[in-house]
């Protein structure tokens, strides 16, 4: 079976990167800014810098008005540590630009063992009542795969909704070889909009919300993620 080297690259690694941007930082907390936290709180968790307002432990981090905060759980059962906030692995904090860099493991895919024949997996951002909101300057949507329309249902309200569609012309080794733009030939990209806190990643094929895909036998399985714009070209 055909598979294009962009899709072996993402089933092996599997973690994608993704940049959430710091809101409430820059609004609450410039006088705070010039406090410290106690002397005890840790300042890096393994190889990773965590500057005030994160902390790790008790009284370490700022509470936002809106009662969230900026706590991070040091995982140390990694050899180095890692530091997370829920879901997400912290891969770097820039207080300058205000942007947290993470990485998250599970990536939306569909796979299709006959035409109508599917399974699949979807997957929500959810920052609602978090003190960020996914960075729309530092992130792209980006889909991989043959005849499959990878579509964004968003906003708390779920008032947003956009997409990009991807076909293989029959030859999934011409479709979006490395180094070529994603245009639509094997990978597709689309910009997001400003100030986005919840969004939904999920599937149709062939250009429409259906359950058949004629590329199943040459391009079984499609995949879409969420990624900043420069680690996946």
């Amino acid at each position: 079976m055909a598979t294009n080297k962009r899709v072996v690259e993402l089933e092996r690694c599997m973690l994608i990167g993704v940049c959430l941007l710091l809101l409430c930082l820059l609004h609450t907390a410039e006088a705070q800014l010039m406090q410290h936290p106690p002397a005890d709180c840790p300042e890096t968790c393994g190889n990773i810098a965590i500057p005030y307002p994160f902390g790790i432990g008790n009284n370490c981090s700022l509470l936002g008005p809106a009662g969230d905060d900026f706590t991070v759980v040091c995982n140390d059962s990694y050899n180095p540590p890692r530091p997370f906030r829920g879901d997400y692995e912290i891969t770097g904090i820039v207080l300058e630009e205000g942007v947290l860099n993470a990485s998250y493991t599970a990536v939306p895919y569909i796979c299709y063992s006959s035409p109508n024949t599917s399974q699949q997996f979807t997957m929500s951002f959810d920052l609602a009542g978090s003190p960020f909101l996914i960075s729309t300057t530092g992130n792209k949507f980006t889909a991989i795969g043959c005849n499959t329309l990878a579509m964004i249902i968003g906003k708390e309200d779920m008032t947003y909704f956009t997409g990009c569609i991807s076909y293989c012309g029959g030859d999934v080794q011409k479709a979006a070889p490395d180094g070529s733009p994603c245009s639509g030939l094997g990978c597709c990209q689309t910009e997001l909009t400003p100030e986005l806190s919840f969004l939904n990643v999920t599937w149709g094929v062939d250009g429409h919300n259906d359950t058949t895909n004629s590329a199943w036998d040459y391009s079984p399985c499609s995949y879409a993620f969420i990624a900043d714009k420069n680690w996946y070209t």
